[in-house]
C-alpha cells in the first residue's frame, strides 16, 4: 500500500503543555535549580501521534489523512485557550472539519487541560511530575458521537486506539473491519470497558506498570517492600501472584494475554529497557538503550548516552506503527521501526526532532531498504549505530 493514500483513525487525548527539563535532577526536593531546557507545546497522546503521523507522512512523502478523535469541550476563546492552540497546531480552521472529531462538543463544563510538566531524572531513568490546571470531567458523552465515529472509521487502513477513552473505543473498533492498535496505559485491569478494547484488540501494546484486565495490584504494607501483582484465571480464580519488581513481570504479562485474551501481537515497554515483544508465535527483543544520536562521544570513540525527553515517545511509536502498517508491513517490521523512532524522538526536547527526522531515516539500520540511493553512510548518526548490538532481535 505504499504510495496509496492512507486513511488512519487515532482515539486520544488532548492537552496543552509547559514543560521544564532537569537532566541529572534525580528527585524532587526543597531546593532551587535552573532549568536546562523548556518548551511550551500542544500535547496528549492523540494530539502527539497525529503530529507525530504527520511528520512521517512528509518523510516518506506519503498521502496520509489522519482523524483524531478527542475532548476539547462546547466553550471556545478565553472560556477554553487551549483548545484553540490545539486547533491551531493541528492546522484546524473550524470545527467542520472531517478529520477531527469533539466527544466532548456538547460538554460546557469540559476544558482541554493545561499541564506545567517537570522533567527530571539521571542515566536512563526520566521520571516526569506533572501539575494539572483543572480537575478531570467525566461527563457522559452525547450518544450522537457514536454515528460519527463509525462514519469517521469508514475506509481507514488501521484504527489506532487508547484505553483512556474505553467506550468510543469500543464503538469504532466494532464499525470497521480494519486492524486494530491498542495503547493500554491503565493502572486499574476493572476500569469499565477496558477488557473488552482488549478483547477486541488486533495489536495490544502495554508499558510494564500497567494493571491488565484479570491482574490486581495489592499495596505494600511495608513502605520499602514492593507491591504485589496478582494475575488470574477468566473465571476469577488465582492464577498466581509476584512481587512488583519482579524479573519476570513482562514475560508473565505477556502470558497473561496470550492465555485471557488469546492475543498473537504484542509489544511490552519498560522505558528504555528493550521491548519484548510476542508475534504469532515469535518472541524477541528490541534493544533502545544504545541510540544515543547525536550524543557526545568520549575518548574511545563510544557514544555517550544523552538524558532523554520521552514526554510524548509512546505516542511517536503508537503513530509510526499504524503508519508502517498501514502501508503495508508485518508488525516484526513496523514495532522495530516504531520502536527505534520512538528512541530517536526522545534524544531531543519537545518536537525538536522533526528538523532531524530525515537524516535519522537515511541512516538507521531499521530504515536502510526504505532509502537505498539516500544512505548517509558518514553522518553522526551511523558512527552511533554501527555497533552490531544497536539493532537486536533475541
Amino acid at each position: 500500500m505504499q504510495n496509496q493514500p492512507l486513511k488512519i483513525f487515532i482515539l486520544g487525548t488532548a492537552t496543552f503543555d509547559h514543560v521544564r527539563g532537569h537532566p541529572g535532577l534525580t528527585e524532587l526536593n526543597d531546593e532551587k535549580e535552573v532549568r536546562k531546557f523548556k518548551y511550551t507545546q500542544v500535547g496528549g497522546g492523540g494530539v502527539n501521534a497525529r503530529l507525530a503521523l504527520q511528520a512521517l507522512a512528509d518523510a516518506y512523502k506519503q498521502n496520509v489523512t489522519p482523524v483524531l478523535c478527542t475532548k476539547l469541550g462546547q466553550k471556545n476563546g478565553e472560556e477554553n485557550p487551549a483548545k484553540k492552540k490545539v486547533l491551531d497546531a493541528l492546522g484546524i480552521t473550524g470545527m467542520g472539519d472531517k478529520t477531527l472529531m469533539d466527544i466532548a462538543f456538547d460538554q460546557p463544563d469540559f476544558l482541554v487541560q493545561e499541564n506545567l510538566i517537570f522533567l527530571f531524572g539521571g542515566g536512563d531513568e526520566v521520571k516526569r511530575f506533572i501539575s494539572k490546571e483543572y480537575d478531570d470531567i467525566n461527563t457522559p458523552f452525547s450518544p450522537t458521537i457514536d454515528q460519527e465515529i463509525m462514519e469517521g472509521v469508514q475506509d481507514c487502513n488501521i484504527i489506532l486506539l487508547n484505553s483512556r477513552f474505553p467506550t468510543q473505543g469500543a464503538v469504532a473498533g466494532l464499525a470497521t473491519e480494519a486492524p486494530v492498535i491498542l495503547d493500554y496505559s491503565e493502572s486499574n485491569g476493572d476500569k469499565p470497558g477496558v477488557e473488552a478494547l482488549v478483547d477486541d484488540a488486533d495489536y495490544i501494546l502495554v508499558p510494564l506498570e500497567s494493571i491488565l484486565p484479570d491482574m490486581k495490584r495489592t499495596p505494600s504494607k511495608v513502605k520499602e517492600e514492593p507491591d504485589t501483582i496478582v494475575f488470574l484465571n477468566k473465571d476469577g480464580t488465582k492464577k498466581l501472584s509476584i512481587k512488583a519488581d519482579d524479573p519476570n513481570r513482562a514475560r508473565l504479562m505477556i502470558q497473561h494475554l496470550k492465555d485471557n485474551f488469546g492475543k498473537k501481537y504484542i509489544a511490552l515497554s519498560n522505558g528504555s529497557e528493550p521491548v519484548q515483544v510476542h508475534a504469532n508465535g515469535k518472541d524477541f527483543t528490541i534493544e533502545l538503550n544504545n541510540i544515543p544520536y547525536f550524543a557526545e562521544y568520549d575518548e574511545t570513540g563510544q557514544a555517550k548516552p544523552k538524558w532523554m525527553d520521552n514526554l510524548g515517545a509512546g505516542d511517536a511509536r503508537d503513530a509510526a506503527l499504524s503508519f508502517f502498517m498501514a502501508r503495508g508491513e508485518d508488525f516484526e517490521t513496523a514495532i522495530i521501526k516504531a520502536s527505534r523512532f520512538a528512541s530517536f524522538t526522545a534524544q531531543y526536547p519537545g518536537r525538536t526532532w522533526i528538523k532531524h527526522l530525515d537524516e535519522f531515516l537515511r541512516a538507521d539500520p531499521a530504515f536502510k531498504n526504505d532509502f537505498p540511493s539516500e544512505r548517509n553512510a558518514t553522518s553522526e548518526f551511523e558512527r552511533s549505530s554501527a555497533h552490531e548490538h544497536d539493532l537486536m532481535l533475541v
